[in-house]
């Protein structure tokens, strides 16, 4: 087995994928357990990187993922603060959790109907747009 500064010196200047590959081989396991995994996935990996196409998708993918997830807590607020009077955020009615206006429909006036909606749109875009964008890099792929 090598020592530990023969290793790193003989990883100066690889990238990702080759220092993964090179792991792999050192570790002499490059038949089955994560390092098999992990090195099949910085080869994918480095193949997606090469695709525009698949870029722009994965940048996309991102930006929707981060705009979904801001705007989940953003109509969250919206949501809570659109409540009918009388209903407090912290009651009984609602479990003394204000999230659970969600599923109460008939606690919120018009603007908190809106924002609602704009919340459950928020709450799928975001684990959607999450999973496009792992299936796109190939990571659900198994060789």
């Amino acid at each position: 087995m090598a020592s530990y500064s023969s290793i790193l010196h003989q990883l100066e200047g690889l990238t990702l994928v080759e220092q993964t590959k090179y792991t792999v081989v050192q570790s002499g396991d490059n038949s089955t357990g994560i390092f098999r995994h992990v090195s099949r996935l910085a080869q994918k990996f480095g193949e997606v990187m090469n695709n525009p196409f698949t870029n722009a998708i994965i940048v996309v993918c991102a930006l929707s993922a981060l705009a979904s997830w801001l705007g989940y807590f953003y109509w969250a607020f919206r949501m809570i603060r659109g409540r009918k009077e009388g209903v407090s955020a912290f009651g009984a009615r609602l479990w003394w959790n204000p999230f659970n206006i969600c599923f109460r429909p008939s606690f919120l006036t018009q603007e908190g109907l809106l924002a609602r909606s704009w919340f459950f749109v928020c709450s799928g875009v975001l684990p959607l747009s999450i999973l496009l964008m792992l299936w796109v890099s190939g990571a659900f792929e198994n060789k």
